[in-house]
């Protein structure tokens, strides 16, 4: 796999006999002072972090030049993909993934990070069927929510749009782990009604998609999946709120509420 700052191996360590993720910095931005940062940050975030439904790392370093990560591999589907594959999923099995992902994120949350950028293809379902949560290279540290050490701009935008919480269409220093939960929230939505909450004819664009972002609520699910529970949806809309102090406090919130259904 390959993204805008790594590229992906699927490779075996001679030594302890196992398959491993090996995350590498590509060649042509090794000189890219910002890209190598981002790249270290993930290597930070994730080596702080040790749960069952967060992808592990195992090493990490710099090797002529050549910065790596070294995560478990993990055998399965990310919930973009599935969720193309087989559309709207049933009501149960869509919440038990997103719950699991919340209780992921609940420790996330206990160690002081803020992931900014959850959204289907950074949620894997592995063949055993736990999710892990992959990708922390937008993830903010303690110590820059303190420092403001970003190495991004103030002021910047980071995230996925269709994904992204509206107060990171501002600035995504300030942001808490409120936005995850809303990002969590957007998943939830799409992988419900097999659609995102700004898509449609009224949003071709990504200017479309920021002017919603920035004044509109999401469309109510019922209308797009008639059979979703009253009690759902305001679960679902309540992690959706524009307004932060509307959210859930917490993940660990999140997966409770999730369990009743």
């Amino acid at each position: 796999g390959a993204g805008g700052i790594g590229t992906v191996y699927k490779a075996f360590h001679p030594k302890l006999k196992r398959v491993v993720a090996l995350k590498m910095l590509p060649a042509e931005r090794t000189d890219d002072q910002q890209a190598i940062q981002r790249f270290e940050r993930e290597m930070e975030a994730v080596g702080k972090l040790d749960h069952a439904n967060i992808v592990r790392a195992t090493d990490a370093g710099e090797h002529d030049d050549k910065h790596f990560l070294v995560m478990e591999f993990v055998d399965g589907v990310d919930l973009s993909d599935l969720s193309r594959r087989v559309g709207p999923l049933p009501i149960g099995s869509a919440c038990e993934l997103i719950g699991q992902a919340a209780i992921g994120l609940q420790h996330a949350y206990e160690h002081g990070l803020v992931h900014r950028d959850i959204k289907p293809s950074n949620l894997m379902l592995t063949t055993d069927g736990n999710v892990k949560i992959l990708d922390l290279g937008l993830a903010l540290l303690p110590e820059q929510l303190d420092e403001r050490s970003e190495l991004t701009s103030t002021g910047q935008a980071m995230g996925t749009l269709d994904y992204m919480a509206p107060e990171q269409g501002g600035d995504s220093h300030d942001v808490d782990i409120r936005a995850d939960i809303y990002a969590l929230g957007a998943t939830l939505y799409k992988l419900l009604t097999g659609q995102a909450i700004y898509a449609g004819p009224n949003y071709k664009t990504i200017m479309d998609k920021w002017r919603a972002l920035a004044t509109e609520d999401a469309a109510p699910i019922q209308q797009r999946r008639l059979e979703i529970p009253d009690e759902l949806a305001a679960v679902v809309h309540r992690m959706l709120a524009r307004e932060v102090d509307d959210r859930f406090a917490a993940p660990q919130e999140v997966a409770e509420a999730l369990a009743l259904f």
